[in-house]
């Protein structure tokens, strides 16, 4: 293979008149010559694409789809978590499934089973109690994807209600590594410091404190996958894309205002000529979580029965922060609980990556995101040991983590990483297989 004038590789060609020439940022350029005449054809090498490496003859390479490096990553580190925390479990008498599926997974799988309205015995809320109407705190989207792979050949609704979850949190890191890749700041830019950023995003996504509830019959996979693509199909315009995804996110989980809010926000801002496209999607976007609500107010004959239900059952409502502020002092001061010492950590910590985040550079999309989520988790009253779960669907406060790390040496992100799997890994596994409370 010879080298050009410009420092390109000629991949063929000769006196012919014709010659292929590959340049160092991986254009493909053919030249076609006659008298004075010069043609040149410029193509952007695909990633997928045959290249040729030799003079002799060309020799294929196959390249693994994008998606499949995060994937893999994202799977081993939860797989780390999640045979520490089977271990863990078996220690203690616990199977596996009865871990995985505890807690608010009863309540998922429940209704998968039996509906709404004809919920089993020994299903109840915060405070011990069962009505007619308990049920209703729980949006339907995830329990009716439950009892719909039910119906399968082998499947029950436990075992769905998990594979629902593995099989989410697997699109959710294709999709953090996607959102890492459009965030990329510029002092990272290209195609390899682009993709480089992202893993790191995806390994630290996959490595939050309570990181197992993303494999458990839990609705915080699902509803992270349809969060993160809906904001990947914001900021690239794929305006279809980002309100199918708000409308379902809609569904599972009642955060998806901030998904919402963010689209609605974008359409006006930069796709007012984009069409048709993004105006339906800004108008389809809040229908899947008001007509839940509006559903749940006509059984309950209550305008604000879906609030209500969740302010009787585990005193979910909106006071401004100030049980969260009054959980950190006592905790801060006092507190000898190794679990409540943890949360108030991770509360603060959050808190900080929120204030750099908003700090540095990246897409306002994503810091708007960030910003409803946390004042959502934040300002809420109720139980204080689900922080660490809520925060979870809050991915964005990895970016300033992420750009950090991949400014580092190859040896210190490994080190970081690891680190930060193996202590997701027992930090899941105390909660779920030791802690006693719900989470």
């Amino acid at each position: 293979m010879a080298q050009s004038g410009d420092g390109s590789d000629v991949l063929g060609g000769g006196s012919g008149g014709a010659a292929a020439l590959l340049d160092h940022e991986g254009h493909v350029r053919t030249s076609f010559t006659m008298q004075c005449v010069t043609l040149t054809l410029e193509a952007h090498r695909s990633e997928d694409e045959v290249v040729a490496v030799s003079g002799e003859g060309a020799k294929s390479r196959r390249r693994l789809p994008r998606w499949a490096a995060p994937v893999l990553l994202f799977f081993v580190a939860r797989a780390v978590g999640m045979l520490l925390m089977a271990r863990v479990a078996s220690l203690r008498g616990w199977s596996l499934v009865s871990r995985l599926t505890e807690w608010d997974g009863h309540w998922f799988v429940s209704l998968a089973q039996y509906g709404y309205e004809s919920l089993p015995a020994g299903l109840y809320d915060a405070h011990y109690h069962l009505d007619a109407f308990t049920g209703y705190a729980f949006f339907p989207g995830y329990p009716a994807l439950i009892s719909l792979l039910s119906e399968l050949p082998m499947a029950t609704p436990a075992k769905a209600a998990v594979g629902i979850s593995v099989v989410a949190s697997l699109f959710a890191a294709a999709g953090v590594a996607r959102l890492g890749e459009l965030a990329v700041p510029q002092s990272l830019s290209g195609s390899a410091g682009g993709r480089r950023f992202g893993l790191l995003l995806v390994v630290l996504f996959a490595a939050a404190p309570m990181g197992i509830v993303l494999w458990m019959a839990y609705s915080e996979a699902l509803f992270c996958a349809l969060a993160v693509w809906a904001l990947a199909g914001i900021m690239e315009r794929r305006w279809l894309l980002a309100g199918l995804c708000a409308f379902a996110a809609g569904l599972v989980r009642p955060t998806a205002l901030a998904v919402i809010v963010v689209l609605i926000v974008a359409v006006l801002v930069k796709g007012r000529r984009d069409g048709a496209r993004a105006w339906l999607a800004a108008a389809a976007a809040p229908t899947g979580m008001i007509g839940y609500i509006a559903w749940v107010s006509v059984r309950t004959h209550d305008v604000a029965g879906w609030f209500d239900v969740q302010r009787r059952g585990w005193g979910t409502a909106t006071d401004f922060g100030k049980a969260t502020l009054v959980y950190l002092n006592a905790v801060l001061v006092e507190g000898r609980e190794i679990v409540d010492a943890g949360t108030a950590l991770i509360i603060v910590a959050a808190l900080v990556l929120l204030v750099v985040l908003l700090a540095q550079r990246w897409p306002w999309e994503l810091k708007l995101y960030g910003a409803l989520m946390f004042a959502s988790a934040a300002t809420s009253a109720g139980l204080m040991h689900c922080r660490p779960r809520l925060l979870l669907p809050i991915f964005v406060l990895a970016l300033p983590l992420a750009k950090a790390l991949a400014q580092a040496r190859p040896r210190t992100q490994w080190l970081v990483g690891a680190g930060a799997v193996l202590l997701s890994a027992w930090f899941g596994s105390y909660m779920v297989a030791i802690f006693p409370h719900s989470i």
